[in-house]
């Protein structure tokens, strides 16, 4: 952030910022066009949570002055929907927000024909790490939006963005796109 010299990812501040009044301290003239992007992706995720997160009972689930890792949740009064929000200061690119329903039927439900090593979720993207591929998929619908080669050494996997999927191997970290 060139205003504040911040180097918190913009995923992070985005998720911490749902946790409030939501906003950006930034120029929007001096950030880049995958910031952009960002944006208006982490914009359209909090107008899709507003009621839970504006009319939800709030949680804090951790003590940030003792723990690492903070936790908050937003519960609806009648406990069908619940949104999950992790963030570690130690590593501030490792942050998510999970919603969990209280229907008896998953929200996705996804085959995945093997054993599955490791799953990452980045706005409405879904990815898991299953027999040496890495498949991505809409956390709305379940639909297939592509995959890619995780190497025989592949051991976890990060979504960077929509499209993008980081991948731990044994030595090294790569990059893979979905196609």
């Amino acid at each position: 952030n060139h205003q504040t010299g911040r180097t918190v990812p913009f995923h992070t501040r985005g998720v911490v910022a749902m946790s409030g009044t939501f906003g950006y301290e930034l120029d929007l003239t001096k950030i880049t066009e995958e910031e952009k992007e960002q944006v208006k992706a982490q914009v359209k995720q909090y107008h899709k949570q507003y009621a839970l997160i504006n009319d939800g009972d709030y949680y804090r689930l951790t003590d940030p002055a003792k723990e690492d890792l903070t936790a908050w949740e937003f519960a609806a009064e009648d406990g069908s929907r619940a949104l999950l929000s992790l963030s570690s200061y130690s590593g501030s690119d490792a942050c998510r927000v999970l919603e969990f329903r209280a229907s008896s039927s998953p929200v996705t439900q996804l085959e995945t024909g093997g054993d599955v090593t490791s799953v990452s979720l980045y706005g409405e993207t879904l990815a898991v790490l299953s027999n040496k591929m890495v498949s991505a998929y809409s956390s709305e619908t379940g639909e297939s939006l592509g995959s890619c080669q995780a190497g025989s050494d592949a051991r976890a996997i990060a979504l960077g963005n929509e499209s993008m999927v980081y991948i731990l191997g044994v030595s090294e970290v790569r990059q893979g796109s979905f196609s």
